[in-house]
């Protein structure tokens, strides 16, 4: 599947992600929102501690309207830095 710079321009601006990170997520997930999430579910699973993967992985559910496992990991984003900006 063929990724648009106009899909990664609209995951950029909704999850705060880099450019490459965005593609990756997209290309990763065929352009599924809800693929993108397992992506981001694998990075966490690389490093637990990294806020920004649980805060991104937030706004997509907030996007699929999972809107309790979006506060989740919101709130799992704030633990890990509270002076995290996106959550």
């Amino acid at each position: 599947m063929t990724i648009k710079a106009q899909d990664v321009k609209e995951l950029r601006e909704k999850t705060g992600l880099g450019m490459m990170e965005c593609k990756k997520a997209l290309e990763e997930a065929n352009g599924n929102l809800e693929e993108a999430i397992l992506s981001m579910e694998k990075a966490i699973e690389i490093d637990p501690n990294y806020a920004d993967s649980y805060n991104n992985r937030g706004f997509l559910k907030n996007e699929l309207n999972d809107y309790k496992g979006a506060i989740a990991d919101y709130n799992k984003a704030l633990e890990l830095n509270p002076n995290h900006l996106g959550a």
